[in-house]
């Protein structure tokens, strides 16, 4: 499972990450900590550790044992799952603007990606030892794969909303002109069933 640190602020607390029943919080913003977990492979280095929850906070998930050790998280580089991590990113912009600062449409974002792991090599050079085997295998590994594809979604995601906002609005206007109360009425309860209907997602999370 893949864990993405942030700078933006939440809209329930303080700025944290969550995955799975464990919360790491670091309302101070990201530290020399948080960095190293996307640079340590245990075939080198130790696991990077990062700390969960203060201590001062109410919420106990992911404590077992209040003892400093105890609430040791221990990551691998995130490279091996998500080394173009523009997903996370997309996704953290969105909440922060939709849910803290209440903004319906969300200011763009401008984003470089360099990918220093070449995605082609020259059929002439093929790797024929253990280490031109490795290098080749980092390359595929750690080399971009998702991003143009999810620049892709983000913007028909973001062509999806702006269609729903259009169609909600121009539904209101259309339910406001209604002289009928009883038929009013009945047009925006099932205007709002349809808006209140839960994704997929959330229906089985």
């Amino acid at each position: 499972m893949t864990v993405a640190f942030d700078s933006y602020p939440k809209a329930n607390g303080p700025r944290k990450s969550e995955y799975g029943d464990c919360v790491i919080s670091y309302n101070d913003g990201i530290t020399i900590d948080h960095l190293m977990t996307s640079n340590m492979l245990p075939e080198f280095y130790y696991y990077a550790r990062v700390p969960t929850i203060e201590q001062e906070e109410e919420d106990i998930r992911c404590i077992t044992n209040k003892t400093k050790e105890e609430n040791i998280r221990y990551f691998w580089d995130g490279g091996l799952l998500s080394n173009t991590p523009l997903r996370e990113l997309l996704e953290a912009h969105q909440q922060y603007w939709s849910e803290v600062e209440n903004k319906h449409k969300i200011p763009d974002l401008g984003v470089y990606i360099v990918n220093v792991h070449t995605s082609k090599i020259d059929i002439h050079m093929l790797p024929k030892d253990r280490d031109g085997v490795k290098d080749r295998t980092n390359d595929i590994v750690y080399g971009d794969r998702t991003s143009h594809y999810d620049e892709k979604m983000a913007h028909l995601i973001a062509d999806y909303a702006n269609f729903g906002t259009q169609i909600k609005g121009l539904a209101d206007e259309a339910i406001s002109q209604v002289n009928d109360e009883k038929k009013k009425h009945e047009l925006e309860e099932r205007l709002k069933a349809i808006l209140t209907t839960k994704t997929a997602l959330l229906h089985n999370s």
